[in-house]
Parts: C-alpha cells; structure tokens; sequence
C-alpha cells in the first residue's frame, strides 16, 4: 500500500469555542427546582411553562444563554435540559 503524502498546515488562526453552560450542574438545578415546586405542564406540548421557565434562569450556569428563545418564545436551553432529564420517546 502506498503511503499518502499530506500537507502540513497552520493551526495559529482557528477559533476556539467554548460553551459556558454546564449540563450536569443546570440538570441538578432543574431538579431541584422540580423537587420544591409543583409544575403544571402544558396539556398539548407537555412543556414547562412560561413563568417556570423564567425562574429556572437564575440558578442556571449561563444566565445569559438559558435566556436565549426561539421563534414560538420558548427557551432553547431549558428545552434541551427539559428533554435530556426526562426524554420523549
């Protein structure tokens, strides 16, 4: 078999990226919150309400990003944790 010759490149100008959030932390915080309060679900999309998820955002990792919604206002963070603790199947 033939070796493969390979250029060699730069690797001095890529862009690092680094996501602030902390799943297993914001996990925990979810359920604790959870624990201590009694939360309704929506009755067609099964998701956690609009004032809930307001308060889930204080004690969450990243603030800022668990802040962040979508096109219909639902938090794209709290949605993904939603989905990692309890997944719909």
């Amino acid at each position: 078999m033939n070796p493969i010759n390979l250029e060699e490149i730069k690797a001095t100008d890529l862009d690092v990226f680094a996501n602030a959030a902390d799943l297993r932390q914001d996990l925990q915080a979810l359920a604790e919150y959870v624990e201590t309060h009694e939360i309704k679900r929506g009755y067609r999309d099964n998701r956690i309400p609009q004032a809930h998820q307001q308060r889930l955002v204080k004690p969450m990792s990243d603030p800022a990003s668990a802040a962040q919604k979508d096109q219909f206002g639902q938090a794209r963070w709290m949605e993904h944790l939603d989905d990692a603790a309890i997944p719909n199947y």
